[in-house]
């Protein structure tokens, strides 16, 4: 996963995303509007916007080429890009991007990732995200990057639902080694990287999201002729998320007619009003 900002331009000219760019794209409009063009999805990854500044400057995202984006919103083929926002564009077929406009679970956890791996752990490149295969001692040190999302509503924000979403992010450390004093030396090491890591890197921590708690747990068991450290660094993280009605063709005008009742003159009357 590649960490890539997204800057304002200089001057008001469209900018285009490089092509094999994939993973975590951090935007900034602070300094002016940003036109910005994604990759043909064509042999494309993945992508995750975040937008971190809160400025009025407009910010679009769009396909390159034929490619579309689905669901279409009042932009297509574009995307806009809010205060705030945190979306995904997903690979789904030739040509098209899927396009998920609440995505910050998912970011969360790819971005673990990619930042677990940049900081160089004593896991080395031995991470991944939601791992269900059993892992034998040969291939630990090793991180699995786990997380599970509650949402309780909170009513409506305007015309849409919104909801206070409570991430759970569990960062599994596996260890072995042939002595407990040895394993309990290399788990603790594991633990505070990946705590180090992730509470001091200032772009994971400022995803938009709140870190509530971090809670640390370890174990340890014989295995064979080796000492399995099982450790598992729990973060806890909240935010607040509202759901954005999308409106597939704007709307520019309403004509309203008359329709009256039966047994009374009938009078033509149209009127058209501007939205």
């Amino acid at each position: 996963m590649t960490w890539w900002t997204l800057l304002a331009p200089a001057a008001s000219q469209p900018q285009a995303i490089p092509a094999g760019t994939t993973g975590l794209v951090l935007v900034d409009a602070t300094a002016g509007p940003i036109a910005a063009t994604v990759p043909p999805v064509l042999g494309a990854g993945p992508l995750y916007f975040v937008r971190r500044d809160a400025s009025a400057n407009v910010v679009t995202l769009a396909p390159a080429g034929t490619d579309s984006v689905t669901p279409a919103g009042p932009l297509a083929p574009a995307v806009a890009l809010a205060p705030g926002d945190a979306i995904a564009l997903l690979p789904a077929g030739p040509g098209v991007w899927q396009l998920g406009e609440s995505a910050l679970e998912v970011i969360v956890r790819e971005a673990t990732v990619a930042a677990l791996l940049a900081f160089g752990t004593l896991a080395g490149t031995a991470i991944e995200s939601e791992r269900v295969d059993p892992v034998a001692a040969a291939d630990m040190p090793r991180l699995n990057i786990q997380a599970d999302v509650d949402a309780e509503s909170v009513g409506t924000g305007g015309t849409a639902p919104a909801f206070d979403v409570t991430l759970h992010l569990v960062v599994h450390a596996l260890v072995a080694r042939a002595r407990i004093a040895d394993a309990k030396a290399a788990l603790d090491l594991l633990l505070i990287q990946v705590r180090d890591c992730l509470l001091g890197d200032p772009v994971w921590i400022g995803l938009t999201a709140q870190v509530k708690a971090v809670l640390t747990t370890r174990t340890f068991k014989g295995e064979q002729d080796q000492v399995v450290g099982d450790g598992r660094l729990k973060f806890t993280l909240a935010w607040t998320e509202i759901y954005r009605p999308r409106i597939t063709q704007p709307l520019a005008l309403i004509t309203l007619t008359t329709d009256p009742p039966a047994g009374t003159q009938a009078i033509a009357a149209s009127v058209t009003l501007a939205v």
